[in-house]
Parts: C-alpha cells; sequence; structure tokens
C-alpha cells in the first residue's frame, strides 16, 4: 500500500480496525439464521461554518469483569434542519498552547507535549513503511494520560481488540495493560477503553470494574471515543462514534454507567471508508465531530445530539482541511492535513503531527 503526505497513522488504524471488524462482522452474520439489522435512513445532515485561524510483553486474558448494564435502547434519530437562527459560540483564543497535550506525530509515535514542548513516549508505526506482507500492521490510535502521569497508549489492531500499554514516564517503563483501544480518561480518575463489543471501565491497568454500551460488532464498529465534563446533575458525559455498514452514528452515555443513552446519525461515512469521523470536543451546549470525507466540523446539542449549527469566530469558511481537532471552552487545537499542529487563536507547535487531544 502507498502511502503520501496526507496519509495518517490514524487513517490507517482507523481502516485496519474496521475492515478487521468487518471481518469479524461477517463472519458473526454467517451465524445468524434470522437476524435482523435496523437501518437507518439517509437524512440531509447540517454542515456547520467554521474558521481555521493561521496562525511486548505476552498478552494476557483481560481480567473478568463485572455484569454489564444495559443501556436503555433509544431509536437512532435522524438528524433535522439546522435551525435558521442558532446561537453562535466563540471558541477563546490561546496565544499559548494547553499544558498537556497528547498526540500522534508524522512518524506513528506517541508523543505527550506539555507546555509547547514535544516528547516521544513509544516508537509507533511509521505510516509511510510498506505495510507487512503478511498479517495486520499495529499502529497508535490513542494517546492519554492518567491522574498519576502514566501514559496508556492504545494499539490497533492485533489482535482485533487491540492492545493497551502504560508506561511510566520517569523510569520508561511500558507494562501491558489487557486488550484494548482507545483508551481516555473521566475527571474522577476512570479510564474508558473500548474491546470490540462494548466500552469498559476501569482503572489504567487494564482491570474493568463495569461496562457500559455493549452492542452487537456485526453492526458497528466502535472507531472513537472521548469523556467530556457534563452538568453538576449528570457528571461526565461518555461520546462513542460506531461506524457501521450504512453510516456513522453518535452515542451519547452516562459515563457513570447510567442508562441514559441518546444516538444521532452524523455521517454517511462506513466502517470499511478510508476516511472516518473523529470526536472534535465539546462547548457548553454542542458536541463536535469532525467528517474528513466532506472536510466538515459539525455539532451537536449537548442533550439531544440534534444538530446544531455553531460558529467559530471569526466565521466565514465552511469547509477545510483537518485530520483532527479537539475543541473546548477554554480553546483548542487542529491538525491538518499538512501534518502541522495548530492552536486556535495562537501559533503552531513545532514538528509533524496527525491527530492531537
Amino acid at each position: 500500500m502507498s502511502h503520501d503526505h496526507r496519509t495518517t497513522p490514524r487513517r490507517n488504524v482507523r481502516r485496519r480496525a474496521t475492515v478487521a471488524a468487518a471481518a469479524w462482522s461477517l463472519a458473526g452474520l454467517a451465524l445468524v439464521a434470522c437476524g435482523e439489522q435496523t437501518s437507518v435512513d439517509n437524512a440531509e445532515e447540517s454542515q456547520v461554518s467554521v474558521s481555521s485561524v493561521p496562525a511486548t510483553q505476552p498478552a494476557t486474558t483481560p481480567a473478568e469483569t463485572t455484569p454489564v448494564t444495559e443501556p436503555a435502547t433509544t431509536p437512532v434519530t435522524e438528524p433535522a434542519t439546522t435551525p435558521e437562527t442558532a446561537p453562535a459560540t466563540t471558541v477563546a483564543a490561546l496565544v499559548e498552547p494547553p499544558a498537556l497535550l497528547t498526540a500522534i506525530d508524522g512518524a506513528g509515535d506517541a508523543v505527550v507535549i506539555e507546555a509547547g514542548a514535544p516528547t516521544v513516549v513509544y516508537d509507533g508505526t511509521d505510516p509511510d513503511d510498506a505495510a507487512p506482507e503478511e498479517g495486520e500492521s499495529v499502529s497508535i490510535d490513542g494517546v492519554a494520560v492518567a491522574p498519576d502521569g502514566r501514559v496508556v497508549v492504545s494499539l490497533c489492531c492485533e489482535p482485533v481488540a487491540g492492545s493497551l500499554l502504560t508506561i511510566d514516564r520517569a523510569t520508561g517503563t511500558e507494562e501491558y495493560s489487557g486488550f484494548g483501544h482507545l483508551a481516555t480518561f473521566g475527571s474522577s480518575g476512570t479510564m474508558f477503553w473500548t474491546a470490540y463489543d462494548a466500552i469498559d471501565a476501569g482503572g489504567a491497568d487494564g482491570m474493568a470494574e463495569f461496562t457500559i454500551a455493549p452492542h452487537d460488532p456485526t453492526t458497528g464498529t466502535v472507531i472513537d471515543l472521548a469523556v467530556v465534563p457534563g452538568d453538576a446533575s449528570e457528571g461526565d458525559v461518555l461520546l462513542v462514534l460506531i461506524a457501521g455498514p450504512d453510516g456513522t452514528t453518535l452515542h451519547r452515555h452516562t459515563a457513570s454507567g447510567g442508562e441514559m443513552s441518546v444516538t444521532m446519525r452524523v455521517s454517511d461515512s462506513i466502517w470499511t471508508d478510508a476516511e472516518l469521523p473523529s470526536l472534535a470536543g465539546h462547548q457548553g451546549d454542542a458536541f463536535y465531530v469532525l467528517d474528513e470525507a466532506t472536510d466538515q466540523l459539525r455539532a451537536f446539542a449537548y442533550a439531544t445530539l440534534e444538530p446544531v449549527a455553531v460558529g467559530l469566530a471569526p466565521a466565514g469558511v465552511d469547509t477545510f482541511s483537518w485530520t483532527s481537532a479537539w475543541i473546548t471552552p477554554e480553546g483548542g487545537v487542529y491538525v491538518t492535513d499538512d501534518r502541522e499542529l495548530f492552536v486556535v487563536g495562537g501559533g503552531q507547535i513545532p514538528g509533524e503531527y496527525v491527530w492531537a487531544r
């Protein structure tokens, strides 16, 4: 497989993961004699007006998890037409980079960026390297920092469930934490990750304490997840993107494991596409999804996930070339197709990157 400068490890990882999962899915479907599959009707999706500012140890069987709490099933809601007068939201401009960022650089390595200074913490697979003649290529698809400063690196996807490595930055010690990938942390220090058919929650050691959002892997593959702050009554919110054969849906869950579940179709991209959507942050009243296939940033209401129009000041640009973005009320960062990392309203962080959060 050939790669040009616009190809990113995260894109490749998503494609390898989705192709692998699709193979599992087809095998599973063959075993189901009378299975039902819910199809999601195509609907018109709203477009967000935006603006960019220049500026190995052997794998072991994972610990047994506690019983799964089934979330209340909510039918997939088709997006409504964007309101004509939607409130605009301004992203705060940052002169300096955020105090702490995690990233994947142009060489496929896991990076922690503190006060604008990048440090490589794990040597990943270079996306420009030729694919192996046999077997799957394993690449980094996520980097997260635990409350105690350790770094969890997510590898995808051989085996299909992926692998988690916990790295002590002080000593450089690497420890295998179990199956899974796309690890992220909530405000309480709980780690969330996916292991093929559900979202597990537990400690940075990979010991699952409970499970959220189980789904049928024959109908969809988790391609991204993140935990964002919720309101005082609800606490953290878990956002999950699932790509299936008919499109990509955004799922909103209570991170504490409650039964609340809201779902919205957000993209036409299917699980075998080379370019898949990714989560792109949040503001007080909206969540963001970056749809690379259409070069659009989409916004969805906090409670209902209905599409909303959110203008990132200065407004006026509705298409752009980003491969990754993470927007918060305090500011944000974005990565361009040219592998450049910028701070919203600020300058550029040196180096080549393909993902940052």
